[in-house]
């Protein structure tokens, strides 16, 4: 009895202290500077995400995913520039540093998943790109450091990915993570779309030159969620379709588990016709394509297609005419759209100098970041409006192929690896990734698609996920034997 007492005194003694200290944080935060009481609040909150991200890497990989999926809703809320980059980069090397000090017994398995040909291209155009640092056509120290850190961060995030995903199950875990935070982007797209941006959401329209008239296209302002921009929004959005659309064909699923797949569909289709997008209409049909062609003997994922096609042809020539069916449709029919139209020639104008220049004019000389770090250079405000043509002109047309190699290689592995798996689970996973994967490679033909976050970070898990797929794999008929 008197134990229980006890007991009970303590739980109230402690229930007051935490009251206590939490007033008196509340009361010191309120008399200090706005600024400096979100630093503090900040910091809270993040030291025992960091201290977790350390001890369990599996929690670290969470977060990491989490937070590139938010970092722009946070900066827009903040009242000072948010370095949102920069602690993508910070919380990767947390989780490397929690790693390396456990038992290195946990690195066997790793190294093995790493022995592949994907490891190897990414290393080859990853010390390709460092060599760009020494480009005598661009060289700050700026720059410099921004391309040593981007290297760093992409091996680092591909190393991790390696390492944590080393089962089914964590696979599942990552995968659950990204397709319900697309969700989530997905449904707040369509409710920018019902009830209009938000007050602060605005200010960030505001705050950037040209952003309105971007947005407002046909009658229609475009949407973008709580990432980016819209193409960030339009893409990620496309991906998730192409995903879910290809693992609504797994066997012997649960049907809830096919309900929350059509639901992650439909609204992340609705949420890309919104965001006004056109590369993310294109790509779809690409990667439902890839996998058709992956399974061109199997009579029921035909009649699928032929039933997709004609729902495509309905709304590509049906009488639709609202403004983001308009956009759609002129995705399909670029020789009427201005704009596509200036887009080639600006292409065509440059290509001579893609051509004289084999190493490209230096990394961060095009677009906006030329006028920032390279305001003197001939390509300095260049609109590169894709992923390869800024890899001609930045890396040049050595650059161009290394990369469009690695591409390559990814694809083709894990067509490989989705023929050759004999496991139903591992099968549908591997095509679902290399399918989504594909079709955002053909994306970056007309948009900067690949290196957008939080889309670049699912990408260079895509580069481990494929080898571990295929581990998993001999792992299972290993066991089998």
């Amino acid at each position: 009895m008197q134990s229980n007492t006890l007991l009970g005194n303590k739980n109230i003694f402690i229930f007051l202290l935490i009251l206590i200290v939490s007033l008196g944080f509340t009361l010191i935060i309120s008399n200090l500077e706005y600024k400096l009481s979100t630093v503090i609040v900040l910091v809270i909150i993040g030291s025992p995400i960091l201290f977790l991200s350390i001890s369990n890497s599996k929690w670290g990989i969470t977060v990491l995913i989490i937070y590139s999926y938010f970092l722009f809703l946070i900066s827009r809320l903040l009242p000072f520039p948010f370095p949102g980059g920069t602690i993508v980069d910070f919380l990767a090397a947390i989780i490397l540093f929690g790693i390396i000090i456990k038992p290195r017994n946990s690195l066997k398995i790793t190294k093995k998943k790493l022995d592949n040909p994907i490891t190897y291209m990414l290393l080859v155009y990853s010390a390709y790109i460092l060599m760009e640092i020494f480009n005598p056509n661009s060289f700050t120290v700026t720059s410099s450091v921004i391309i040593f850190r981007g290297v760093l961060a992409t091996l680092v995030i591909f190393f991790l990915f390696a390492h944590v995903i080393n089962s089914l199950k964590r696979l599942n875990a990552f995968t659950n993570t990204w397709l319900f935070l697309s969700l989530l982007a997905g449904l707040y797209g369509i409710y920018q779309e019902i009830f209009g941006f938000a007050d602060f959401e605005w200010t960030f329209i505001h705050s950037v030159d040209g952003m309105y008239k971007r947005l407002y296209i046909w009658g229609h302002l475009r949407k973008f969620s709580f990432l980016s921009d819209v193409a960030a929004f339009g893409l990620l959005m496309a991906f998730s379709v192409v995903f879910a659309s290809i693992m609504l064909f797994k066997r012997h699923a649960k049907i809830y588990t096919r309900l929350y797949l059509f639901i992650i569909i439909v609204v992340c289709g609705a949420a890309m016709v919104f965001s006004g997008t056109r590369t993310a209409y294109a790509i779809i049909p690409f990667g439902l394509f890839l996998y058709f062609l992956l399974n061109i003997n199997n009579i029921k994922i035909l009649i699928a297609a032929i039933s997709i096609f004609v729902v495509f042809i309905i709304i590509l020539f049906g009488p639709f005419y609202s403004g983001p069916f308009k956009r759609i449709k002129s995705a399909f029919k670029s020789s009427d759209d201005p704009s596509m139209n200036v887009r080639d020639v600006n292409r065509k104008s440059i290509q001579p100098y893609i051509w004289s220049h084999p190493f490209g004019g230096g990394l961060f000389t095009t677009g906006i970041a030329g006028k920032k770090y390279a305001p003197s250079h001939r390509l300095a405000g260049f609109p590169p409006d894709s992923g390869y043509l800024k890899a001609a002109l930045e890396t040049g047309w050595i650059g161009l192929m290394l990369i469009l190699v690695l591409y390559g290689i990814i694809t083709s592995y894990g067509a490989q690896v989705f023929l050759n798996s004999h496991n139903s689970n591992l099968k549908i996973m591997a095509a679902a990734y290399t399918c989504s994967f594909f079709a955002i490679s053909i994306g970056n033909l007309t948009q900067d698609a690949m290196n957008q976050k939080p889309i670049g970070i699912i990408i260079v898990a895509i580069y481990s996920i494929l080898p571990t797929l295929k581990f998993l794999n001999h792992e299972t008929i290993s066991n089998d034997v």
